[in-house]
Parts: C-alpha cells; sequence; structure tokens
C-alpha cells in the first residue's frame, strides 16, 4: 500500500526510509547474522536433547539442526564454502579411512573394535567447519548478536540458582516430565551439589552441565571486554560464572587474558588486567554470600593430583592413555589406532581415564589426522579483535570436555573461529564538538 493510500484509509503513513528499509531484500551479510543466531541458539537451547539412534548414547538434534541450517543458508547464498577447509577435511577423510583400515589387520587392533559409524559421524559433523559467509559482516554486529545469545542463557541460569531458595529445582528435563530417551541426561552430570547446604550448582537451565555453563559465560566474558563492556552483561557473565562453581570456565578466561595480551598489545594488557579484576571481584561476591561453596570451589585445585577426581580424569588420564598407546604401537602416531579406538583403550589399560578432543583424534586419525583437523578452526581470515578469542575457544574445545562428535560445542566453535567471516568495524565519525559518539 502506497503512503498516499495508507493516508486515505486512515491510517499513518509510513516514513520513506522506512518503506525503503522494509522493501529493501535482506543483504547476504543479513542472512549470515541470523543463520548464526539461529545455529547458535539451537545448539545452546537444545544441548541436552537427543534421539534414539540405536548405539549408547542418543544422538543430539543439534547435529543434524546445524546441518540444515548450514544447507539452508549456503542454497540462498550467505554462505559458500571454503576451499582450505575443503582441502583440509578431504585429507582428515583419507587419513582416517586409511588408519582404520590398516588397524583391522594390524596388531593396535587389540585396542578396540573398530566403528566406522564413529568415523561416519565424526566426518559428516565437521562439514558444518566448510561454511563461511560469503560476504563479511560487521564485527560488532556479529558479536552483539552472539553475545546477546549468551546472555539469554546467563540470565536463565542466574534464575535457576536463585529459585534454589524458594524451593524450586529446574536441574532436569526428565524430572519436568520430558522421557529420559530424548535426552543426554543420563550422560551429563545435571544435577550437581556445590558444596554444602543443600544448593546446585548452575547449569543454564539449558545446557548439559554446570561446565559447561561456566565455559559459554566465560566466552561471552571475554566478548564483552573486547568489544563492548556493557555493565549489564559483564554482571550477568561474572555472576553467572561464579555460580557455576566449576574450574573449566576460568580456564577459558586464563587463556583469554593470555589471548588479549599477546594479539592485543597494550590494549589487550587492559583489557586482561580488567578481567582478572572482574573475575576477583565476581569470586569475592561468592566467598561473601556463599561461603561453604566458596570452599569447595578453592579445595578443587587439589583435584589434579587426585585419581579418580574430575581434574585428574578430564586433563592427566587422557596424557596416560595416549603415551601407553604410542609405546605398544608407535606406527599409530602416523595412521592411529581407528575410529572409535580412544573409548576402548580400557581393555588395555589398567587405569580410569578421560578423553580429551585432541587425545580422541591422535589416537584415532595420529598426527597428520590431528593437524588437518586443527586446520578445520585455524585456517580462516580474521579481524585483530577476532583472533583476540581464538585462544580461549580453542582451549575451550581442546581441553575442557570431548566435544570432537558433540555438536553444541563443536558448532558454536567453529562458528566463531572459521565460519564468521567479519571485517573490522570502522571508528565512529566524530560529532560536533570533535568527540566520538559514545
Amino acid at each position: 500500500m502506497t503512503p498516499e493510500a495508507m493516508a486515505a484509509a486512515g491510517r499513518p503513513a509510513m516514513p520513506s526510509a522506512a518503506l525503503a528499509a522494509a522493501a529493501r531484500p535482506r543483504s547476504a551479510a543479513d542472512e549470515a547474522v541470523r543463520f548464526s543466531v539461529v545455529a547458535l541458539l539451537a545448539a545452546l537451547l537444545l544441548q541436552r536433547f537427543g534421539l534414539p539412534a540405536g548405539g549408547e548414547v542418543p544422538l543430539s538434534v543439534v547435529g543434524p539442526i546445524g546441518l540444515l541450517c548450514g544447507a539452508f543458508w549456503l542454497l540462498r547464498g550467505a554462505l559458500v564454502l571454503d576451499r582450505r577447509r575443503v582441502a583440509a577435511l578431504l585429507v582428515l577423510a583419507a587419513v582416517g579411512c586409511l588408519g582404520t583400515v590398516m588397524s583391522l589387520a594390524a596388531f593396535t587392533a587389540r585396542f578396540a573394535v573398530i566403528s566406522w559409524p564413529s568415523l561416519f559421524q565424526f566426518l559428516l559433523l565437521n562439514l558444518f567447519a566448510l561454511l563461511t559467509f560469503r560476504e563479511p559482516v560487521d564485527e560488532e554486529r556479529f558479536f552483539a548478536a552472539i553475545n546477546g545469545c549468551f546472555l539469554f542463557v546467563g540470565v536463565a541460569g542466574l534464575i535457576q540458582f536463585c529459585l534454589q531458595f524458594v524451593g524450586i529445582r529446574l536441574f532436569s528435563f526428565a524430572e519436568l516430565g520430558v522421557p529420559i530417551r530424548y535426552t543426554l541426561e543420563l550422560f551429563y552430570n545435571i544435577n550437581n551439589a556445590a558444596g554444602f547446604g543443600g544448593l546446585y550448582k548452575s547449569n543454564g537451565f539449558f545446557l548439559v552441565e554446570a561446565s559447561v555453563y561456566s565455559q559459554m559465560l566465560a566466552l561471552g566474558l571475554a566478548i564483552e571486554l573486547i568489544y563492548f563492556r556493557r555493565t549489564r552483561h559483564l554482571a550477568v557473565f561474572a555472576l553467572g560464572l561464579v555460580l557455576s562453581v566449576s574450574g573449566t570456565g576460568w580456564m577459558v578466561l586464563g587463556a583469554f587474558v593470555a589471548g588479549a595480551i599477546i594479539r592485543l598489545g597494550a590494549r589487550g594488557l587492559m583489557i586482561g588486567v580488567g578481567a582478572m579484576v572482574l573475575g576477583m571481584l565476581a569470586l569475592s561476591v561468592l566467598a561473601f554470600t556463599l561461603p561453604d561453596q566458596f570452599e569447595y570451589f578453592i579445595g578443587r585445585v587439589d583435584e589434579f593430583s587426585s585419581p579418580g577426581s574430575s581434574a585428574h580424569g578430564r586433563f592427566i588420564t587422557p596424557w596416560w592413555a595416549l603415551s601407553d598407546l604410542l609405546q605398544d604401537s608407535p606406527w599409530a602416531l602416523f595412521v592411529g589406532a581407528g575410529a572409535g579406538a580412544s573409548e576402548r583403550l580400557h581393555t588395555q589399560v589398567s587405569y580410569l581415564y578421560g578423553v580429551n578432543s585432541p587425545m580422541k583424534v591422535m589416537v584415532e586419525y595420529g598426527l597428520p589426522g590431528l593437524i588437518a583437523y586443527l586446520a578445520l578452526f585455524l585456517a580462516a581470515d580474521r579481524t585483530p579483535r577476532q583472533s583476540a578469542l581464538i585462544l580461549p575457544l580453542m582451549v575451550l574445545f581442546l581441553f575442557t570436555g570431548t566435544y570432537v562428535q558433540f555438536a553444541p560445542i563443536l558448532f558454536p566453535t567453529l562458528l566463531l573461529t572459521s565460519v564468521a567471516r567479519l571485517r573490522p568495524t570502522p571508528p565512529r565519525s566524530p560529532g560536533r564538538d570533535g568527540h566520538a559518539p559514545p
């Protein structure tokens, strides 16, 4: 309807600028941001949901949803394929198939029952890494949308934690009526007590564990400190980080401080100092308001040297298992022991061990496979500020859990490290008084 017709019908006419904006088709950059938000929200909000797939662990719904989103926006022209990462995935596929076939005939076969479905799922999920934005997106616009998603989860976690004080506990979807076969809750610490007093760590309501909640908020805090420094966002991320009572988020934050200093020089040093001050303030709040939980959190430092503890299993035993494999089968360094081997080394080792991402890829596909795999994250063009996020993102993905085939963490990591092709935000133009507007 034209402005004249609207006026004749008694309706106010839209300004010509608004009409032009409404009539203008979305650009590829607009569509890329929309894709990013949909993919990230699916990874965050549907993280606990899975479909029975005939195996021991349900198939996360995030994998199919993320790949379908990628295909949809690829067909719409908002996304294209990155040739460097296509080549890396082809190398990874060749190495994976070769190592798996060789392990069938080699003596390393005693370490594992070779899993072709594991190899297929591994390669299929990594198709997400091949995508990139057709047009560069303004970096502040992109990260404002990303941190909006993280803020939503952060607030949900704060509400979840506070509701405990009035007798309402919202930690498990199965307890809310979702059939357990459609969740991943049997395989994660959903209800995880934090110290004494009957309180549970916040898991962000939607996320699989309190540790994952802490990692996401540490990442949101890093983005906020680099780009925006909004008080409300900083408060939510910092407070949620301490109420998760988990150490992995603090590892991510520490990696961010180091990465900011390395990538951004003096400005990065100031950002790093700000992150440390904010972290100390948040811990002070925890110590003052919930001293039992604070003592529990501080005491977890000893777990690194305590066999059977979470930290020991997550950060120490994976390297024991890798060392035992390579001592027994040195040639596995070059071709791996085959898909599925990392979870089944227990048939040969006498201790309980954890599996982190680099250990899994190295054991199953060897050093060439690990190099090709890392290229899926690192072969990309980035702005200087975006590059300051690479170290915390890689620490999060590689060392805080087993995320190689867990799409809810794999896809957001790939989105921020390689899929997002950004351009630096131009300097704000000076105002009439000669100063840039806030």
